[in-house]
Formats: structure tokens, sequence, C-alpha cells
């Protein structure tokens, strides 16, 4: 779910499933799905108190438009930066060990 907010940041995507692990690769409920914000604001747009809608109405008080500028660092995906690091190796070190 985290990942859908990274876009093309490929080396913030890594890092992030790099450091939360595997642990994380399984299926939540509701209640653990609203800590990002878009779902948050589907459960709490749904949401009913004492037969009245929770939310009457919502605004949009700061529409960001997000562009990622070209960047030569968007290149050097950590598939592609990994995948030298094995060549340069394999070169180097050619009997197994």
């Amino acid at each position: 779910m985290i990942n859908s907010y990274l876009g093309e940041k490929l080396w913030l995507r890594f890092g992030i499933n790099l450091m939360l692990g595997k642990s994380l690769d399984k299926k939540t409920n509701t209640l653990q799905r609203m800590f990002l914000p878009k779902f948050l604001k589907k459960q709490v747009g749904n949401s009913f108190l004492q037969g009245k809608k929770l939310v009457k109405s919502e605004q949009v008080l700061n529409d960001v438009l997000v562009k990622d500028k070209f960047n030569i660092f968007n290149w050097f995906s950590p598939v592609v930066v990994f995948t030298l690091l094995l060549l340069i190796i394999l070169y180097w070190f050619p009997n197994p060990i």
C-alpha cells in the first residue's frame, strides 16, 4: 500500500521495503489500512453516527500536483545498480569459492 504513494522514487521504495521487511507483506484489515490518508478518507466518508452520515460535505483545501522532474538518478534504479555490482563481482571472482 505504501508503494502506491512512492511513484517513481525507486531508491526510496527499495529502502522502505528493505527496512520494513517481508513481515509487512500480508493482508490487512480495514483498521490497519486507515493509517494511509486515502483509506482513512474513504472509511470516515462512509461512516454513520446515530443514523446520520458522519461527513456532511468535503472540501479540498490544498490540492498540490507534484511533478517529478527529470533526474539522472532515476536511471540508476536499484535493479540496475545491483546487477552491475553482481556482474563486477562475477568478473573479478570467476571461480566459485
